[in-house]
């Protein structure tokens, strides 16, 4: 069965580095390493310390290595989140002597993933890589990392201090496959002094609302603009969770695998509308994908009044303010398109584990693994950045208490993540090559809409096929 996988990946030319990871044996012969069977909407997986699956990840082997175990943790944090990664790295290896912690940065999620998928080709691979949420199925169909299930069952690991949400968002039947780490979702950016200038007190809690108000800044001169937008395919992928609706089939591709994106009904139409509407009427410019943060600039700079953007950013943010007099950064959940049904979705990154490693090395990477998900670890991680902390028990501690009482806006992510209800839609899509569906599909549709004029029916119409057309295509090859 081996040779069959093998052939089967050899036609995986989306992500030729797949062959090596499935054609070097071991594991399970005939799985598909793919979501199917009954959607585990909600499922925190629970510890089985006799499970066949934590032999593959001898927790103990620390205990008989001599001197300390080396290893390799690629990254993809940026400015002061990776100075904060840094930072956290240095005190663990400060902390202990088994376990020296080499940080190395590798660009951004598309750049880390395609350099991992290079090295199964031949070459150095990390113990640890940071992936973002995209690479679940992928992640799962190269069998080239050692589900954290493992070690979870090996050290019999409880979940039971975790928010629910996030670990149940890297769960595919019933097993966890990468660590959750960093988590963010997406958050109304807003300069205060624009909107009250244009008579707006309070920031918009939906789309309808979100329009009005960028009315009334283009209407009175506050701004030229009232939103900045960007090609975000994430974004859209956002308020099917927020409305509760999958935005793929196969139960959001977590009961069976995907074989088609949902965009052309009724929510996916609303969305479209509201974007193109947005521009079309003078109340919105798009800004591009904004890699330079052009939407937050144009906040800073008066050129608009709102903007969509994650949670992660919102420390960068207010420190970025301080150079712009007059500016008074305010935060607001990610206003709805219809009804809250569902629930933000779980967005930023997780930890996936090498297979290519020692016993000692698995073991020193699960204990890097829960020692920065410990409270502590995870109240500092957000006061530092914005992201999430995953730890119920974290927001208990001074560090997030004294900040959500100073600046009470840190909250509103961890607030609107916890708050949601668990349904298919906000579990959030697993989508085999799902950067590509937005890259290739979602955004050059979006582009069209804006720079080149197509109706939003139309833009709707073209980001279906095309993306249905990249599933097609990769399910093909995959066998």
């Amino acid at each position: 069965m081996i040779r069959s996988r093998c052939a089967r990946l050899l036609t995986l030319l989306l992500v030729p580095a797949l062959l090596v990871a499935a054609c070097g044996g071991g594991g399970d012969d005939d799985a598909d390493g793919g979501s199917g069977g009954t959607a585990d909407i909600g499922e925190v997986p629970e510890a089985d310390p006799g499970s066949d699956l934590a032999a593959e990840c001898p927790v103990d082997a620390l205990d008989s290595a001599e001197g300390p175990v080396e290893i390799t943790f690629w990254h993809s944090m940026t400015v002061e989140l990776g100075e904060t990664l840094q930072d956290l790295v240095d005190e663990y290896n400060a902390s202990q002597d088994r376990v020296r912690v080499e940080l190395q940065f590798q660009g951004s999620y598309t750049e880390s993933l395609d350099k991992y998928l290079t090295a199964l080709r031949g070459g150095t691979r990390p113990t640890i890589v940071q992936l973002e949420e995209t690479a679940l199925q992928i992640g799962i169909d190269a069998e080239s990392f050692v589900p954290v299930q493992a070690c979870v069952d090996a050290s019999d690991y409880s979940f039971d201090d975790h928010i629910d949400r996030v670990v149940a968002a890297y769960t595919v039947d019933g097993v966890l496959h990468p660590m959750p780490f960093n988590t963010s979702n997406p958050v109304l950016y807003a300069n205060m002094a624009i909107l009250r200038e244009a008579g707006v007190e309070e920031l918009p809690t939906t789309v309808a609302e979100m329009r009005e108000a960028a009315q009334a800044v283009v209407d009175s001169g506050a701004a030229p603009n009232g939103v900045t937008f960007t090609t975000s395919a994430w974004l859209i992928e956002q308020w099917f969770g927020l409305a509760g609706e999958p935005f793929v089939d196969g139960d959001n591709g977590r009961g069976s695998r995907a074989t088609e994106v949902l965009l052309d009904g009724e929510l996916g139409q609303e969305i479209f509308e509201f974007m193109g509407s947005m521009v079309d009427d003078g109340l919105a410019v798009n800004v591009g994908n904004g890699d330079n943060q052009e939407h937050l600039l144009a906040l800073a700079t008066g050129q608009a009044a709102m903007t969509i953007n994650t949670s992660a950013a919102l420390r960068s943010v207010k420190t970025a303010a301080q150079d712009f007099p007059g500016v008074e950064v305010a935060i607001g959940p990610l206003p709805s398109v219809g009804e809250r049904e569902g629930g933000v979705l779980v967005g930023g990154a997780a930890l996936w584990l090498d297979a290519d490693t020692s016993d000692e090395e698995r073991a020193a990477a699960w204990d890097l693994l829960t020692w920065l998900s410990e409270p502590e670890q995870q109240a500092r991680w957000h006061a530092s950045t914005g992201y999430v902390p995953i730890r119920q028990s974290a927001i208990e501690l001074p560090e997030v208490a004294e900040l959500w009482a100073a600046e009470p806006e840190f909250r509103i992510a961890y607030d609107q993540l916890v708050e949601g209800t668990e349904n298919v839609g906000s579990a959030g899509p697993v989508i085999g090559n799902h950067a590509q569906v937005r890259q290739d599909a979602v955004v050059p549709a979006l582009e069209r809409m804006w720079i080149e004029g197509m109706s939003p029916s139309e833009a709707v119409e073209r980001a279906t096929s095309d993306a249905n057309r990249i599933i097609a295509d990769y399910s093909d090859r995959l066998g």
